[in-house]
């Protein structure tokens, strides 16, 4: 049971990343918004209020407490044997559009199945 515990806690852990960052400094033309600037989006975000970029499967999130912002997007994903990674689709909302784990038994060893001759000695 204790395995399976630290399993699910390895397992949860890993879905997403998280990074905070301070505050970066506004440009001229922005500079009398309030909330936090990402220069990689190029715009201020409002105060805890989060935001999905539709350039990447992330959400980012400016607190205006700690003049942080938050960003989190998908984590690492261990992917069991006989499975495959599917691609992330920006397409989606953070955490929609992270990669998920597909086993659908086409990378697996097909179960043997019984011939008819030797079901034929099992009967008599």
């Amino acid at each position: 049971m204790l395995k399976f515990v630290a399993f699910l806690a390895f397992v949860s852990v890993s879905y997403a990343a998280i990074a905070r960052f301070p505050a970066e400094e506004k440009p001229i033309d922005l500079a009398g918004q309030d909330g936090c600037y990402i220069s990689k989006l190029k715009r201020v975000l409002p105060y805890d209020v989060k935001f999905y970029p539709n350039i990447d499967c992330a959400v980012y999130i400016c607190n205006k407490s700690t003049n942080e912002t938050l960003y989190e997007t998908c984590g690492a994903r261990a992917i069991r044997d006989g499975c495959r990674r599917t691609a992330i689709d920006n397409s989606k909302q953070y955490p929609a559009c992270c990669d998920q784990e597909v086993c659908d038994g086409s990378t697996t060893t097909p179960t043997p199945t019984t011939t008819t001759e030797a079901s034929q000695e099992s009967s008599a």
